[in-house]
């Protein structure tokens, strides 16, 4: 808790927001993952563990990587979008508790591309990891649930 009060509280003097960006407004979430990394290169490690750094770090390389010479959120495609932002995600769990303990895992909201049965057109389905497992779990039930036919009403 109180690493996440320094954290908040270094990104309010340095003016770096951590706040939700608006939609389109890849300029903004860029300037904020370079205030947080030049905050790193310059030894502020918010207090995080070396493997949080490494997910961080890790997690804003491919937000940069694909976000690079692009200069809105719709230059993205779909697929690059749901990375973005899983990655963002990612890098915003770091600040908020840090270690994903299984409640908190469940909790996080997560987008994923699903291919629909009998279709190529996959569409996104966004939930936390919960839900998304609550659903699969769901879709297992239904194919092994055996079907019967007890009369009366069979073949009607």
């Amino acid at each position: 808790m109180v690493r996440l009060f320094l954290a908040v509280c270094w990104l309010a003097i340095s003016g770096v927001s951590l706040a939700a960006p608006p939609p389109d407004k890849l300029v903004s979430i860029l300037d904020q993952q370079r205030g947080l990394q030049s905050a790193l290169a310059t030894g502020h490690d918010f207090g995080f563990t070396p493997r949080q750094l490494g997910v961080v770090r890790k997690a804003q390389v491919e937000v940069f990587k694909l976000t690079a010479g692009k200069a809105t959120l719709d230059a993205l495609d779909i697929n690059d979008q749901v990375r973005l932002e899983n990655a963002l995600e990612r890098i915003n769990t770091q600040f908020k508790g840090g270690d994903l303990d299984a409640r908190a895992k469940s909790e996080q909201e997560v987008c994923a591309r699903i291919a629909r049965s009998g279709t190529s057109i996959k569409s996104t389905v966004c939930g936390t990891h919960a839900e998304l497992e609550f659903r699969r779990q769901a879709s297992r039930d239904a194919l092994e649930k055996r079907r019967i036919c007890v009369p009366p009403g069979c073949g009607l």
